[in-house]
């Protein structure tokens, strides 16, 4: 098992990708299991034959097998939450049909909600026995949590070396295939230099439903595009973006 911070997990995540044969099956737990832009990235560094799919494990064993070898798989399968949805009296199949699994030389990426990895352990015994590497994406400290900046998805440290030494480091959110990261209000904008003001910004949740993707929220923006949104509003509008129970920022600051 290895615990990491995304970028340490992202580079130890594609390394084991790119060193396994297939088949292969890997684990990644993270506090959600619906943003997976850290192992996609991952997973996209090796190959871009990559496909997220956000299915039951059971309907997914079920089309992979009536599939035979008519068409060619992708080489790398990212599975959302496939485990944890499939019901509890089906468990025990899919746990039986490891072999069968394996008879699909993929690579097959599981990326399950950290909360859920005592029950699937105890649920797929025979899955996880076969299975190569364990990840855990480090859950961060996000007492403090105040901005997010939502610019370009690059590497936390490139984006570190760009913002004033005021800002402390450590505490991350991935969205949307962003990086947001914690910063004071009124610092240049690192992109143009200008400061930033309050106003609305727009959050695209890439993963979410089309209709979805796009959620404002109040928080500082830049003429140049670049915008920073408050923790307690950006989950706020996550929430939104995914249709998961309504949180209240006022609630989440109190």
């Amino acid at each position: 098992m290895q615990v990491a911070s995304e970028e340490a997990l992202s580079d130890a995540l594609a390394w084991a990708l790119d060193a396994a044969a297939p088949p292969a099956m890997v684990v990644v737990f993270q506090r959600s299991a619906v943003d997976v832009s850290v192992p996609l990235a991952a997973c996209r560094s090796v190959t871009e034959s990559v496909i997220a799919v956000a299915t039951p494990g059971s309907d997914w064993l079920s089309r992979g097998l009536s599939a035979g070898g008519a068409a060619a798989p992708p080489q790398i399968e990212l599975l959302v939450g496939a485990l944890s949805s499939i019901p509890g009296n089906q468990r025990s199949v899919f746990n039986a049909a490891r072999d069968l699994i394996l008879t699909l030389k993929r690579k097959i990426v599981f990326v399950e909600a950290e909360d859920k990895s005592t029950e699937l352990h105890r649920d797929f015994p025979d899955v996880f026995a076969c299975v190569r590497q364990e990840f855990h994406l480090q859950d961060f400290d996000d007492d403090e949590d105040y901005l997010f900046d939502s610019g370009g998805a690059r590497r936390l440290s490139t984006l570190a070396r760009r913002l004033p030494p005021i800002i402390k480091r450590g505490v991350t959110l991935i969205e949307g295939g962003r990086v947001h990261f914690k910063s004071p209000p009124q610092i240049p904008c690192p992109k143009c230099g200008r400061i930033l003001e309050r106003g609305i910004a727009t959050i695209v949740f890439q993963l979410a439903p089309e209709a979805t993707q796009r959620q404002t929220a109040p928080g500082w923006v830049c003429p140049c595009g670049e915008s920073y949104v408050p923790g307690p509003a950006a989950r706020a509008a996550h929430a939104r973006a995914f249709g998961l129970p309504s949180i209240d920022p006022a609630d989440e600051a109190s």
